[in-house]
């Protein structure tokens, strides 16, 4: 867990105030313990990253789903836009027609960005094809029946299904910035960790050498002779 690291932190610092004290023996099980944990942590926090970066591959998917977000409102927009000209073309046959045209092309675009979120953000295709339909039911309403009024109503619509689709947008966005923010902090955790064997590893060489030496027998005294007699 995240602990992993700080419970492992302890043994260390005792270790080296023991080393320092040249109390050998006790230190060496303890710095073997806590690079046994940091070795432990390192697997972890790699692992959590493996997994993280397989499942949001951040920064492509997130400037994908960005740029998702950012046709879809633009595409609502137009699609507001029309829904004012059809309201100001009650009358005019003429101008219903030219707008059942443009309704088409919007219903074009509209069928583009469905076929991309099926592939980038699923969440959002289903409101995406309910607004294709209701562009479908605005342009028939626009040019055979000549009626403001039901193409209006398809017209707000399909607006309705476009503001789901930028919900769902929306948060895909937000879970794939927090993806982002945990990688860089694991990432950081990862080279913490790694500094952290290098110095254990350091503090571990430093106890086997200790004790080492403690163990060599000590060199027999060598017998210095007498001074001869006068």
């Amino acid at each position: 867990g995240s602990d992993t690291v700080p419970t492992a932190k302890y043994p260390m610092q005792e270790a080296r105030a023991e080393i320092t004290a040249l109390h050998t023996n006790e230190a060496l099980p303890r710095t073997e313990d806590a690079l046994r944990l940091l070795v432990s942590a390192r697997t972890k926090v790699r692992d959590q990253i493996a997994r993280l970066e397989q499942a949001e591959q951040a920064a492509d998917k997130l400037a994908q789903a960005q740029e998702l977000r950012r046709r879809s409102e633009e595409l609502r927009h137009q699609e507001e836009d029309l829904k004012k000209l059809t309201a100001a073309a009650v009358k005019d046959t003429k101008g219903l027609l030219a707008l059942a045209a443009r309704q088409g092309n919007l219903q074009k675009a509209d069928l583009e960005l469905q076929q991309l979120a099926a592939a980038e953000a699923p969440p959002a295709s289903e409101p995406l094809g309910a607004a294709a339909r209701a562009m479908d039911a605005s342009a028939i309403s626009l040019a055979t029946k000549y009626s403001s009024s039901d193409a209006q109503r398809d017209e707000q619509a399909s607006i309705d299904e476009l503001l789901k689709a930028e919900k769902a947008l929306d948060e895909q966005i937000a879970a794939l910035e927090q993806a982002q923010q945990d990688l860089a902090k694991l990432e950081k955790a990862r080279e913490d960790v790694a500094k952290m064997i290098v110095d254990q590893q350091k503090v571990e060489l430093q106890t086997n050498t200790l004790a080492a030496q403690q163990d060599k027998p000590a060199a027999p005294e060598k017998k210095v002779p007498p001074p001869p007699r006068p």
